[in-house]
């Protein structure tokens, strides 16, 4: 390849970089916050090194949007970047795999246009940071590989770190890589001092958030049986493999499959075949866990990597199909899946099709100004107006209650309290009466609350079935017992 088809190459891979994060900045004040915003939100307000159910990079992230009022653009600027970031990320995996330019900017189309890649860079989540530290310490260890120069495991370590911080997820892709490294020759690599080393670097880095769940009775460990009963019950483990192809897109699917055996088949690829290891494991690990679908997804960047320099090579043996028809296919299969994963469709048309199931996260991010507007309505026309300043919200969810410290008081109402993971730790409130939004099993409310009776009901504007949609709204005359001794029986962790 001649250096001006490098230039070439890398002036395409970041016009489709920056174009990505423009759509998805383009985008990002569609409908609403996501209910773990509003809870990043209130995370980021009390900082600490945990939390129930997170690490404190991004409720850390969320505190620095506070001195722009936590705008949604500038809320959802850094998944933006991380995104654009992977689709770098990508094209240099095929860049490393020795793929020329055509590799490379298939490589980062077919990132770009994945609909799981777009569908976590429109949300300030855990998981979009867990997916861009996963797939930098995929490119470190192929790079290490490549090089040869084990200083880099120290780089290694200080990213893992990061990572453990964010989310323990990372563990995963650690052990993926670990068991990659063992059934190849590449295990070598832990007789490197190095390695060892960085690894004491990420363990140093994780050990503050580690003393954090040790003295609040390791709540991680309720959280994790607890999403591996939600995944039984969602029956994760057998929409694992179908959800494949949808998140990465139809059109993509031949790509990462002979990606994917290039690691095994393909001599030139044989040092790589750690990564090829590292997705199958990884892969059976999820199923049997009835972990999330999206988990693999960091695995796909330097499987996509590795099929468009197969792609390329396969090019010249097949005339009919030109480089132009490809990447032209590859991007009208991203157009297609483009409802799926944004809100680029109002959210009244979005309302009773099926995208809602396939991805109910749209949903979540609609009608919560409403939301707290019929909570308000509902505490102006059922608390007496000479015990308000005594009254307390309590909500079902950390969304719920987020949401209505963000636009509550401007309305009126007082904070909120949950017994949902972090908000249980922040305490119980102390007031009476009670008004309680939000869906509980029957007769849970009536064993801790006298006087329980419906006051209204909450709708989505747009009548997207979303958890808050016809969700009861109660007003309690107080509590059974004091908030203290009733406020554990309140703690649910999910």
């Amino acid at each position: 390849m001649q250096p001006r088809d490098e230039r070439g190459a890398r002036a395409w891979v970041g016009v489709i970089a920056l174009g990505t994060v423009a759509l998805l900045l383009a985008l990002s004040g569609r409908y609403g916050y996501h209910r773990d915003e509003l809870y990043f939100i209130e995370a980021g307000k009390r900082l600490a090194w945990g939390y129930v159910d997170q690490p404190p990079l991004t409720p850390f992230f969320a505190r620095l949007t506070d001195p722009f009022g936590y705008a949604l653009p500038v809320l959802r600027l850094l998944p933006a970047l991380s995104i654009g970031a992977i689709v770098v990320f990508a094209a240099a995996f095929a860049r490393r795999f020795e793929g020329g330019s055509f590799a490379q900017v298939l490589a980062a189309l077919t990132v770009a246009t994945g609909a799981i890649f777009l569908t976590i860079g429109h949300l300030l989540s855990t998981t979009t940071f867990d997916v861009l530290i996963w797939v930098v310490l995929l490119y470190l260890v192929v790079r290490i590989t490549q090089t040869n120069d084990h200083r880099l495991w120290l780089l290694v370590g200080l990213v893992a770190g990061i990572g453990l911080l964010n989310k323990w997820t990372v563990l995963y892709v650690i052990g993926g890589l670990g068991v990659g490294l063992g059934l190849t020759e590449q295990r070598r690599a832990f007789r490197s001092a190095f390695l060892w080393a960085g690894a004491a670097v990420a363990l140093a880095m994780w050990l503050p958030n580690l003393l954090w769940q040790a003295s609040h009775d390791w709540p991680f460990f309720d959280m994790a049986g607890s999403l591996y009963a939600e995944g039984v019950e969602d029956a994760n483990s057998f929409l694992f493999v179908p959800a494949q192809i949808l998140f990465i897109g139809p059109v993509a699917l031949p790509v990462w499959i002979v990606g994917l055996r290039a690691f095994f088949r393909d001599a030139a690829m044989r040092r790589y075949r750690f990564v090829g290891w590292a997705f199958l494991v990884l892969a059976f690990v999820f199923v049997a866990v009835s972990a999330k679908p999206y988990f693999l997804a960091p695995l796909y960047v330097p499987v996509l990597g590795a099929g468009a320099v197969v792609v390329e090579r396969w090019l010249p043996r097949r005339r009919r199909l030109t480089r132009g028809r490809i990447l032209a296919a590859v991007g009208l299969g991203g157009l297609a899946v483009l409802p799926l994963a944004l809100p680029v469709l109002p959210a009244t048309t979005l309302a009773g099709t099926p995208i809602t199931e396939i991805n109910p996260e749209l949903a979540e991010t609609h009608g919560w100004v409403a939301f707290v507007e019929q909570v308000a309505s509902a505490y102006e026309a059922a608390v007496p107006a000479d015990r308000r300043s005594e009254a307390v919200v309590f909500t079902a969810s950390y969304g719920e209650a987020g949401a209505i410290d963000l636009y509550g008081p401007r309305m009126g109402l007082p904070p909120a309290s949950s017994g949902h993971n972090t908000y249980w730790l922040w305490g119980p409130p102390d007031g009476e009466p009670v008004l309680i939004v939000g869906s509980f099993p029957p007769g849970y409310l009536d064993e801790r609350f006298v006087g329980v009776r419906r006051v209204g009901t909450i709708e989505n504007p747009a009548g997207l079935e979303n958890e808050e949609h016809l969700a009861p709204i109660w007003l309690a005359e107080r509590p059974r017992e004091s908030w203290n001794r009733i406020w554990p029986t309140l703690r649910h962790f999910n």
